[in-house]
């Protein structure tokens, strides 16, 4: 629950207004939908040979009070998986092509286990030259469920903020609210 201060009842009306839009939309599809944190990374393999990677997941601040999901993707629609391979790391769970169970992607919550700053992977497969395993690093979107007023300040209820409230940030559309002042003007 994150509460915000105003200095104007009439700032207030307009920020419940464009906020109202917010909250119009249908609930369901916006936890549902997914913020992408790092752009996807990933490698190939340049032969039929064991091979191995290192990478990296790069987490900002705030970011790793986040209900965080990685997802890695053995191949694609158009490059091959590896055949086997082996992904750890100092600070997540051993992965192997066991846990994908046959399909092409694996998404684990790796929520809290995760640092600030670079976390690295050490990967070994072995697979067809130009087999593919990417991953990328997101997070559900946050969702504002209410407003309620209590004086000079608001209250925004929702799901999916930071457990850090400074890494939680609430942007106003400016040109929104001067064309809300002005009809509402005397």
């Amino acid at each position: 629950m994150k509460t915000f201060k105003l200095n104007q009842w009439r700032t207030f009306l307009s920020l419940g207004c464009a906020f109202g839009l917010l909250l119009g939309m249908k609930a369901e599809a916006a936890e549902q939908a997914m913020i992408r944190l790092q752009q996807p990374h990933g490698v190939v393999a340049q032969s039929d040979a064991v091979q191995h990677f290192n990478g990296d997941i790069d987490v900002g601040k705030g970011q790793d009070r986040l209900p965080l999901t990685l997802t890695y993707s053995n191949g694609s629609a158009t490059t091959p998986s590896f055949r086997w391979l082996r992904i750890s790391s100092p600070s997540m769970s051993y992965i192997t092509e066991r846990q994908f169970a046959g399909q092409k992607n694996l998404s684990i919550d790796v929520s809290g286990g995760l640092g600030l700053g670079s976390n690295q992977l050490l990967i070994t497969a072995q697979g067809p030259r130009g087999a593919t395993l990417s991953w990328e690093l997101t997070t559900a979107k946050p969702v504002a469920n209410s407003l309620t007023m209590n004086g000079n300040s608001i209250t925004i209820s929702g799901n999916n903020f930071s457990s850090d409230p400074s890494a939680d940030s609430v942007v106003v559309a400016v040109d929104l609210l001067h064309s809300l002042k002005e009809v509402d003007s005397d």
